[in-house]
């Protein structure tokens, strides 16, 4: 085995870690907060399959009010999935087509996007943004 790949597995199991727990987390206390009979079930398919995680952004969560204001927990989990969706998104756009090289992009863009994730996300501040189309 090759010195480097102890260290890409490190990255790569920090890298699924930091993205899964707050996914879930997230996911599960939202669909309960909007009435869902099985929240759990929503967080660990969102976990296995991104599509499911697109057709509860889009279709669900959209279609059921929540019955109670997100948590501090919620938000920071939410704060951590849009610093970390951004990063994996810089990785993939500005680093080379080697996928430890995105992992090694992936930690400091997570790093410098949590401060802007956090007044979006956490503080509310994308209900201050223009929305697309309106006059």
């Amino acid at each position: 085995m090759a010195p480097i790949a102890p260290l890409t597995y490190a990255l790569f199991a920090l890298a699924v870690g930091v993205t899964l727990v707050p996914v879930v987390y997230w996911v599960s206390r939202d669909a309960a907060a909007r009435g869902s009979s099985s929240p759990s079930l929503w967080g660990a398919f969102t976990a296995v399959s991104g599509v499911v995680g697109l057709y509860y952004l889009l279709v669900y969560a959209p279609r059921n009010e929540r019955s109670v204001p997100p948590s501090r927990g919620e938000r920071a989990a939410a704060t951590v999935v849009v610093a970390d969706v951004g990063a994996m998104l810089v990785g993939a756009l500005l680093a080379p087509p080697d996928p430890f090289t995105q992992l090694v992009w992936w930690l400091p863009s997570v790093v410098l996007l949590l401060p802007v994730a956090y007044p979006l996300v956490y503080r509310q501040g994308y209900r201050r943004l223009p929305v697309v189309g309106s006059v």
